[in-house]
């Protein structure tokens, strides 16, 4: 429990940081809609498109986090 807390919070490991929590709910999406995509429509999946969307997002959460001034260092704690 202790890394979900880490992951969530700023420094200081108490307070709740908004920008974190949108960031893996994006990826979480993008996740559950290739699944759905594939599943259930029974779309084919595009390995190629998938993983340029998923790099975008995951470079999108590092600069998020570069640019915060307080919240980079979490991340290398762990």
């Amino acid at each position: 429990m202790g890394f979900l807390k880490g992951m969530f919070t700023e420094v200081d490991n108490q307070t709740f940081d908004m920008s974190k929590a949108l960031a893996a709910l994006s990826v979480l999406t993008a996740l559950g809609l290739a699944i759905y995509s594939v599943v259930w429509k029974g779309d084919t999946f595009d390995l190629n498109a998938y993983g340029m969307g998923i790099a975008a997002l995951f470079a999108g959460t590092a600069a998020l986090l570069k640019f915060k001034k307080d919240s980079g260092e979490v991340w290398v704690k762990y």
